[in-house]
């Protein structure tokens, strides 16, 4: 509380579980957790409005002229403190319930550092190797069956995150797109900052100074993706050597290169425990 402002508390959203979902039921699930989300937003304006009418109401009471809440009074926003520093309004317009596919930005990252992401809700844990300043997000749907490794990390590689290999994308995060996130071309979302608080450039009117705190993302949701790959317990060759010992070796090498070619894109496709934030 500062003065006798009422006290904000932000309503947290309910993690949606979708761990072991794959492919088409991954997809579904992505859309179940939107149409939830789009409700929940529903009560996160409600509990603003409330706020901002207690304010109004203390600050006639005090005589004190009233405040500018900017996008608070009007839009969903992931504000925690709409007394300090700037709004961040949620883009609800792009949470379409009838759209076959979600209209979300993913993230993918490391096992450990994705955790670590949902653990504080947060992405300052993030280091620049993956987010040069800014949080970078992408338009790579984790339940299409041509997303891998290799696609993942070269547009990293585009957004001069050059260190960036295909081994490191195990998790991702998929999230909202807010007012402070631009689209870079090549299906690339950039959020000006990894931090939140900074100074807006919006039209923000707030007298009191902009914190430089650290950003709380509000909800998260646990998702999960598991790569689906051929074996080569079936493989058919169809060269037939028999007695001929260069034409056996040949197979046996060939073999061999595709069952190292299939445990290495294993490694480096599956993206599980994937988690979203809100």
């Amino acid at each position: 509380m500062a003065g006798n402002y009422p006290t904000y508390v932000r309503p947290q959203f309910d993690s949606h579980c979708l761990t072991g979902e794959t492919g088409e039921d991954l997809r579904k699930g992505l859309n179940e957790a939107v149409k939830k989300y789009r409700s929940y937003l529903e009560a996160l304006k409600l509990a603003q409005s409330k706020w901002v009418a207690e304010a109004r109401a203390y600050e006639q009471a005090a005589g004190l002229p009233a405040k500018v809440f900017g996008a608070f009074e009007t839009e969903p926003c992931m504000t925690q403190t709409p007394l300090r520093g700037p709004n961040e309004t949620i883009e609800v317009d792009d949470l379409s319930v009838d759209s076959p596919d979600p209209s979300l930005v993913y993230i993918f990252l490391p096992t450990d550092l994705a955790k670590t992401c949902v653990e504080n809700r947060s992405f300052e844990e993030v280091p620049t190797k993956y987010f040069p300043g800014v949080v970078v997000g992408m338009d790579c749907r984790p339940y299409d069956s041509v997303i891998s490794g290799k696609s993942v990390s070269s547009k990293y590689h585009r957004r001069l995150c050059t260190n960036v290999e295909r081994e490191d994308i195990q998790h991702f995060l998929a999230i909202t797109r807010t007012d402070r996130f631009s689209f870079q071309g090549d299906g690339s979302w950039t959020r000006d900052t990894t931090k939140g608080g900074v100074r807006h450039r919006g039209p923000w009117t707030n007298d009191l100074a902009p914190r430089y705190a650290r950003h709380r993302l509000a909800e998260c949701v646990w998702l999960g993706l598991a790569a689906s790959l051929s074996s080569l317990n079936n493989l058919m060759l169809p060269l037939a050597c028999r007695g001929n010992k260069i034409g056996s070796c040949f197979i046996f090498v060939m073999f061999v290169c595709c069952s190292i070619a299939v445990s290495v894109c294993y490694l480096c496709c599956s993206a599980n425990g994937a988690m979203l934030f809100f």
